[in-house]
């Protein structure tokens, strides 16, 4: 069993069907993330993504897909929170 675990969590050994199965997961969670935007102005920039809300569990206002950086440095991402601060 603990063969067939590390197949599937180690990011560059192929499953045994030739595929590596991390990159489709990443592909898949890509797909299914909204679309972002990002528009350059003369004095600044406009950030914006849709927000899906996948379950009415969910605090819409806990759900924040633009993030900043430092004060000049944002970023817009698609998918789950702890995915994109890995």
């Amino acid at each position: 069993m603990q063969e067939y675990l590390e197949v599937y969590f180690c990011l560059f050994i192929f499953s045994p069907s030739g595929k590596l199965v991390q990159i489709e997961y990443a592909l898949a969670a890509v797909a299914a993330g909204a679309p972002s935007v990002g528009i350059k102005a003369a004095n600044g920039v406009v950030l914006a993504t849709e927000k899906k809300q996948k379950s009415i569990l969910y605090d819409e206002r806990s759900v924040h897909k633009v993030e900043p950086i430092t004060k000049h440095i944002g970023l817009v991402y698609s998918g789950m929170g702890p995915d994109y601060r890995y």
